[in-house]
């Protein structure tokens, strides 16, 4: 079992990145922040890369890379909140290991990222 990943997943501001990080540390895992991981092969951020090639090119980078760490063995992996809306994604995904949603009250995900500039998919009015 210790050869079994372990999948964070969840909607933006649950906690996976947090999370992540204190279950690897407690394992003695490495972790794999799905989105990080994105950002340093792009040399972009996340919203860099919404703004400059839109959300589907986005999420074919996404999809890239969660396959790449699907296979990855005795990891911590951290995914971005849309990861799992594509049913792909969440295949590789369980048939790596155990895939574990963390969710939160949305008062809560706002009081989190709801002033944060780096969340493209918060440029809409009503953020709640």
């Amino acid at each position: 079992m210790a050869r079994t990943n372990i999948v964070l997943v969840g909607f933006m501001g649950t906690g996976k990145t947090s999370v992540g990080k204190i279950l690897a540390e407690k394992l003695k895992r490495p972790v794999i922040d799905v989105d990080r991981r994105i950002e340093k092969s792009r040399r972009q951020t996340i919203g860099e890369i919404f703004e400059k090639h839109g959300e589907p090119y986005f999420r074919e980078l996404e999809k890239s890379v969660i396959l790449q760490v699907s296979r990855e063995k005795g990891t911590v992996i951290t995914t971005g909140g849309g990861a799992v809306l594509d049913p792909q994604n969440l295949a590789a995904l369980k048939a790596g290991g155990w895939v574990v949603a963390l969710f939160a009250k949305p008062e809560t995900v706002f009081q989190r990222v709801g002033r944060s500039k780096q969340r493209p998919l918060l440029k809409g009015k009503d953020k709640l």
